[in-house]
């Protein structure tokens, strides 16, 4: 399970440096999404550091699974409002969707073990 972990922290950073690219073309006036959106993705990072490092995950894990909520509702806002492309947002809900599925197996495997 610590390889599927160490896969979901690499995923995540490579999630987070993808951003870069996409934030950057985002209207000056959308600040604040353009910072929900970095602040999300680096706090999922955070707490997926964090949940490695805790015995009791499942708090943490609850919370990295709410803030990939967040982060799908922005990049639908985004695309809904223009701001990125069908394929951009494609990509992007791909990338969430993987994330979201390891973090499934995650929580899965560790209330198995309950």
């Amino acid at each position: 399970m610590n390889n599927e972990r160490f896969q979901l922290v690499i995923k995540m950073k490579n999630f987070i440096f993808y951003l870069d690219d996409i934030l950057v073309n985002y209207p000056k006036r959308e600040y604040v999404l353009k910072d929900a959106i970095m602040r999300d993705s680096l706090r999922v990072l955070e707490l997926i550091y964090e949940a490695n490092s805790s015995i009791d995950r499942n708090n943490y894990l609850d919370k990295i699974s709410s803030k990939l909520s967040m982060l799908d509702f922005y990049f639908e806002k985004s695309y809904k409002n223009k701001y990125i492309s069908k394929k951009v947002f494609d990509k992007v809900i791909f990338e969430l969707t993987t994330i979201m599925k390891m973090l499934y197996g995650w929580i899965k495997y560790d209330r198995s073990k309950v």
